[in-house]
């Protein structure tokens, strides 16, 4: 057996410790066997037997299948992880909403409202019950208790409600639960050169069955422009005239445009479906309804009014890049995966390969500004102004659908994206001059946000590597502490996946942050090991008894923080619905690290003396292949063996064959030709191998002593600032002993300053984000008509466009009547979201273009502006009074 000694290490490079792990064993030694005769072990031996420990150590295949295992699991639960921004939030809110057309703010309160809080207030678990009584419509926030039951809550507040009697003209009651992730996931502008009429008919007809279509969609809403009705004006004094009654007229319109269902027939065996097919197809046919008889003659619609085409009275006007446009925003189903589904309506408005992120539609609109601040535009037809965009791409597709008589995917392999078969892009199909902007897409910021934590986590890792380098001055030894951060983060993902944690920022952050602490139980288990071969324990004794005697230490200490870190899933309210990832990753990826130094450790201390045992018969199979390789190269053509087989053969045989050699002769020939051709082919294949292996090799040695030499001068520079660093510590450890009372008061100032700063920083829950973007809220006097407050912010986007640090304006006017979080809106009311131009320094960027938007605004009497950049989420207003 071959001992090692400390003292013959290059105490310049390897300490003695980490230098002693790459001491081999004796070539006597046999694969897997110490060199220590059995039948006297050291005493310390004799302990180690039987330890726990030892499995890893002698099951080395075993503990490397069972790592492999943990990987590909790991992995597969990596792909399988859904990706958003924030863990999910579930607010324990319920909104009761109440349409009440034409009923005014005091009639909603009195017979809506106030009927509702009382019967309401009674439900177990509720914290606050707030009411906003509009003008036709009345919303009752009811907020609860966090560990309040939300599907029995509704269930309860639906009983509550159904006991009141409301009165005729008002609608039923819906129980509506708040959720901040149902802000749309993208939003749509559609504008072009046609009327807003035909625009918002295209929006509401071809766009939104079309995207609604795509998997993990649940709703798109058309916002803006001009909505058709057809409106039946009465003339009173007709209706008199003719003894009528308005509300006549209305059931009479009613019944007659129907479309119902009506029954069943059975002929024989064939059953038939009837249906009341009645509606009015055109105006003239609801002008010729009859409405009644008067002395024999009907009185007819248009007898007492007219009928007409025209459009709603708008409460919405949307707008971007200084034009009127429709505004469609995109919701996600509640368990669909965000930055799937965002992916996949990009896909099916621009098609593969054209997503909104490429240069080309990025540079169409002169902006890309960092995380979602660009543009993406495509425009359909021949009116494309902008040659750069999808549809100039794509531009000989459609005129190939076009002279191929409406196969608008015949040339999706050269023009359009997608390839033959394929159903082409919805943008590609629009009208011609109609653009389809995106105005917002969160899976831009959240991609941003991923990766952004994930580079850092990477980052991280390699600097730990690096100083664990530094200090231990061995490359084994450090690949061996180095691999607890890869496995234990890769371990972790699988449980993630069961327990239902999705990937973001908040689980991320806990895997960077926990992978400072992933190396520490390797470290000190492979410290232990290398303290016991220094009092001459062999391989794998050494690894075994060094494991077992710190693995109770080890354990403990991983104990205290996952102590630390368990609770607070348990936490309730938003803290422990935000943070519960954050522990849970944590506490996973530590139990990962502890299994792996207890285990993979051991196992991976005893390996390179398990490798260097079994080189003789790595060697053997190399000479055997390098043979059988030489003599498949040196093989030549078989004609040798073809005559001796011949002389060998008998007449008969000789005179069979000689019949078909004329016939056989030639493909003999080519036989030849084909053998000589195939040796020489491997010959040179043999040769280019050899140059090959040459060159690797070479190359190899001379990376290695190129590494070699610089890593050693790193660690060597190092070893020499340490040195000073040591002295220095002593010096002032020492110091701090002999002067005790000194460090006491130095600790009491800087708990002094520190009680003193901390009042002064700002608390918050999460802080706002810097990507490119924010909002600005407009408010003129209330009471202010849409048409005004139209003509305002189209001035400020006039001015705030020409200005360079702004690359796009959108604007959201009026009150959107289907919003939960409506009550301050109204024709007074404007949102412009606001893109950032691209700068190097993204947050004075944001700042300049926040105080142009605040000078523009000042210069509007009577214009209040708020400017918001965007949050993760909010709970409330700051301060509600």
């Amino acid at each position: 057996m071959s001992t090692v000694d400390p003292e013959q290490s290059d105490s310049s490079t390897l300490p003695p410790t980490v230098a002693a792990l790459d001491e081999p064993e004796s070539d006597d030694a046999e694969p897997g066997v110490t060199g220590i005769p059995p039948e006297s072990p050291p005493v310390s031996q004799r302990r180690s037997r039987g330890n726990w420990p030892a499995f890893a150590v002698d099951r080395p295949v075993a503990t490397l299948m069972l790592v492999v295992a943990v990987v590909v699991f790991g992995w597969v639960s990596l792909q399988q992880l859904p990706v958003n921004l924030m863990p999910e939030l579930s607010y324990p809110t319920l909104t009761v909403r109440t349409e009440y057309e034409g009923a005014a703010p005091e009639e909603v309160e009195d017979e809506i409202s106030d009927p509702i809080e009382e019967l309401v207030g009674t439900v177990e678990g509720i914290v606050s019950v707030t009411s906003v009584s509009r003008a036709g419509s009345s919303d009752v926030q009811l907020q609860f208790q966090w560990d309040t039951d939300l599907d029995l809550a509704s269930q309860k507040v639906r009983e509550r409600v159904a006991l009141i009697d409301f009165p005729d003209a008002a609608d039923p009651p819906l129980i509506l639960r708040f959720d901040p992730t149902l802000d749309p996931i993208m939003r749509l502008a559609v504008s072009g050169d046609i009327p807003l009429r035909q625009l918002r008919h295209y929006a509401e007809e071809e766009l939104q069955p079309a995207l609604e279509k795509i998997d993990g969609v649940a709703l798109v809403r058309v916002l803006g422009g001009e909505e058709e009705v057809i409106r039946v004006a009465i003339d009173e004094g007709r209706l008199q005239t003719f003894g009528l009654d308005i509300s006549a007229v209305g059931d009479r319109l009613t019944a007659e445009n129907v479309n119902v269902a009506g029954g069943v027939l059975y002929d024989g065996e064939i059953e038939y479906l009837v249906r009341t097919l009645n509606e009015f197809e055109s105006l003239d046919e609801m002008r010729d309804l009859v409405l009644a008889m008067r002395n024999g003659a009907p009185i007819r619609l248009r007898d007492i009014g007219t009928v007409e085409r025209t459009v709603r009275e708008r409460t919405v006007v949307t707008r971007a890049n200084g034009n009127e446009s429709i505004e469609l925003a995109i919701f996600k189903e509640a368990d669909a995966n965000l930055v799937e589904v965002a992916e996949a309506v990009k896909v099916a408005l621009y098609g593969p390969g054209m997503a909104p992120e490429t240069p080309e539609l990025a540079d169409s609109e002169g902006s890309a500004g960092q995380g979602g601040g660009e543009t993406d535009r495509v425009t359909s037809g021949s009116g494309a102004a902008d040659g750069s965009t999808a549809a100039a791409e794509g531009s000989s597709a459609s005129e190939g659908s076009d002279d191929s008589g409406g196969d608008p995917g015949g040339q999706a392999g050269e023009g359009r994206p997608g390839g033959p078969g394929r159903t082409p892009p919805i943008a590609s199909l629009a009208p011609d001059g109609v653009q389809i902007l995106t105005l917002t897409d969160q899976s831009t910021y959240i991609r941003a946000a991923i990766a952004e934590v994930g580079n850092t986590a990477f980052t991280g890792a390699l600097w730990a590597i690096l100083v664990l380098l530094l200090f231990l001055r061995n490359g084994y030894a450090t690949v061996i502490i180095a691999l607890a951060i890869p496995l234990s983060v890769i371990a972790t993902f699988a449980p993630l996946r069961m327990m239902g944690v999705s990937l973001n920022i908040m689980s991320l952050g806990g895997l960077a942050l926990g992978i400072g602490m992933l190396v520490d139980n390797a470290i000190v288990v492979l410290e232990s090991i290398f303290r016991c071969r220094e009092e001459g324990d062999d391989p794998r004794h050494a690894a075994i008894r060094g494991t077992a005697e710190v693995g109770a230490a080890v354990v403990a200490s991983t104990m205290t923080t996952v102590a630390v870190f368990a609770p607070i899933a348990f936490v309730d309210g938003v803290a422990g619905q935000m943070f519960g990832d954050l522990a849970l990753t944590v506490v996973l990826s530590l139990l990962a690290s502890l299994v792996q130094a207890l285990f993979v450790v051991p196992m991976m201390s005893v390996l390179p003396v398990r490798v260097l045992s079994a080189g003789s018969i790595s060697g053997n199979l190399r000479s055997r292949v390098v043979a059988r390789l030489g003599s498949v190269a040196t093989a030549g053509s078989d004609a040798a063996g073809l005559r001796a087989w011949w002389a060998r053969a008998g007449v008969a045989a000789k005179l069979s064959l000689g019949l078909f050699w004329v016939a056989l002769w030639p493909l003999l020939v080519v036989r030849g030709v084909v053998a000589a051709a195939l040796e020489l082919t491997s010959r040179l294949l043999w040769i280019l191998l050899l140059v090959l292996a040459w060159a690797a090799h070479y190359t190899g040695i001379a990376t290695a002593f190129l590494l070699r030499w610089s890593i050693g001068l790193v660690l060597a520079a190092f070893a020499w600032g340490f040195r000073y660093v040591e002295r220095a510590y002593r010096f002032v450890l020492a110091l701090s002993v002999r002067n005790g009372w000194a460090i006491l008061l130095a600790c009491g100032a800087l708990i002094w300053v520190t009680v003193q700063v901390v009042p002064r920083l700002g608390t918050q829950l999460i802080p706002e984000l810097h990507q490119g973007e924010f909002t600005a809220i407009l408010r003129l006097p209330v009471g202010t008509r849409l048409e005004q407050t139209v003509a305002v912010v189209a001035s400020l986007e006039e001015e705030l466009t020409a200005n360079p640090s702004i690359a796009r304006v959108a604007s959201f006017i009026g009150r959107d009547e289907d919003s939960l979080e409506t009550s301050d809106q109204g024709e007074h009311y404007a949102e412009l979201t606001i893109q950032v131009a691209p700068s190097d320094d993204l947050i004075l960027a944001e700042e300049r273009a926040m105080q142009a938007v605040r000078d523009a605004a000042a210069r509007v009497p009577a214009l209040s502006s708020e400017l918001i950049r965007p949050t993760l989420f909010s709970v409330s207003a700051p301060v509600t009074i």
